[in-house]
């Protein structure tokens, strides 16, 4: 089932009434897998990998069609609001616009061998690169498990001046 940020459908069904555009790169959206033994609750992850490339990832650089994605070294000190029990890496990048962290040689998914992604699927990574349950393990995600984009994220805890 996907939400009105992609496509609307008819209640109960599958028809689609609708498309209102298709899910991009960078895209930070809400989805959850069926038959997983694990994830059975919805999660957020990050769309890097679209239909018909190929994504591949060698420690920590993800790679669309054997091009790496952009990336820029953040100050690890600007993370310091991050809670203890959501630890950072040692790096934390801006990837592409985007934040990520990981710790060099830490994960054992720091490598992904090539996959090409079929009609309709994605692959996507979590921003936390050392502590996330993603396509480098259950393999690229059909569309229609996509729940939603995020449009919207709040930091608790923090005051604003």
């Amino acid at each position: 089932m996907s939400t009105a940020s992609y496509e609307v459908k008819l209640p109960y069904s599958n028809a689609a009434l609708f498309r209102r555009g298709s899910p991009k790169r960078g895209d930070f959206v809400l989805l959850r897998l069926r038959n997983h033994p694990r994830l059975k609750s919805a999660f957020f992850k990050r769309i890097l990998g679209l239909p018909g490339e190929i994504i591949e990832m060698r420690e920590n650089r993800v790679l669309v069609n054997g091009q790496a994605i952009p990336v820029r070294a953040l100050s690890l000190s600007d993370f310091a609001w991050v809670p203890k029990a959501h630890p950072v890496g040692s790096v934390v990048q801006d990837e592409d616009g985007h934040w990520i962290t990981f710790s060099p040689g830490r994960s054992e998914h720091r490598n992904h061998p090539p996959v090409r992604l079929p009609d309709r699927q994605y692959f996507v990574l979590g921003d936390n690169r050392d502590d996330s349950e993603d396509s480098r393990e259950f393999g690229p995600v059909s569309e229609d498990l996509l729940l939603g984009k995020v449009i919207a994220t709040f930091r608790t805890g923090e005051r604003i001046k």
